[in-house]
């Protein structure tokens, strides 16, 4: 059985259990090569054993086995080999040759269909939102209307009360201390498109030059909130 040289064990201990070398690029393999090229010189082929799982030292034992080697050539010289291989690495990663595969694509920029995928999806959960929130400033938007309809309201039936007669518009509940400002209406963003109903008595009791006052108020826009 071989073993380790420590004139070379402390410089260089490298495993392929995350796949770098099988699946990542080729100068990896050329390393190996060019290393064995130096010390054995001779030419390997790299695909004829299994590099998974195994270290350094292994791979280059089986790869010189192959090649015909023999075990005494391989003891000897596997130390030199080995610190040529680290040599030749070191080499590589100052050039930034050496790279692992993974970390290359995480590096890579983001391609057309990825983006497209990602614009759609967002479209997607665009047009399932906006209905809902559509909807929802809807009914807040009902809800303020209906607070102010009630309120202008209940003035109204305030001032007939007290003055025996409906006021004029809204602006005489405010001239006459019954509301402080007209308020916006909320659907039209408005203070002043409010519809006021007035009366509407039969004919025979109609009296002329009389000002009829506002029975009602609506919203501008026909949204029935009672």
């Amino acid at each position: 059985m071989l073993l380790e040289t420590p004139s070379w064990r402390r410089k260089l201990v490298l495993f392929d259990i995350d796949f770098t070398l099988t699946v990542g690029p080729i100068v990896q393999k050329n390393a190996f090569c060019e290393a064995i090229k130096r010390v054995f010189n001779i030419d390997i082929n790299m695909e004829i054993i299994s590099f998974i799982g195994k270290t350094d030292q292994l791979i280059l034992i089986e790869l010189l086995q192959k090649n015909g080697v023999e075990d005494k050539i391989i003891r000897l010289k596997l130390g030199f080999c080995m610190e040529t291989l680290a040599q030749i690495f070191q080499e590589n990663i100052k050039n930034g040759e050496i790279m692992r595969g993974p970390a290359r694509r995480h590096r890579r920029g983001f391609t057309l269909i990825e983006i497209i995928i990602v614009f759609t999806l967002i479209g997607i959960l665009v047009g399932l939102g906006l209905p809902q929130y559509k909807t929802s400033l809807k009914r807040a938007r009902e809800a303020v209307l209906k607070e102010d309809l009630f309120t202008l309201r209940k003035l109204i039936d305030q001032y007939l009360s007290d003055k025996g007669k409906y006021p004029a518009s809204l602006q005489t509940l405010v001239e006459e201390g019954y509301l402080r400002k007209i308020p916006v209406d909320p659907i039209t963003n408005s203070a002043e498109t409010w519809v006021e109903i007035r009366e509407n008595p039969p004919y025979d009791e109609m009296l002329p030059g009389h000002q009829f006052g506002i029975v009602d108020v609506q919203s501008f826009r026909p949204v029935r909130v009672r």
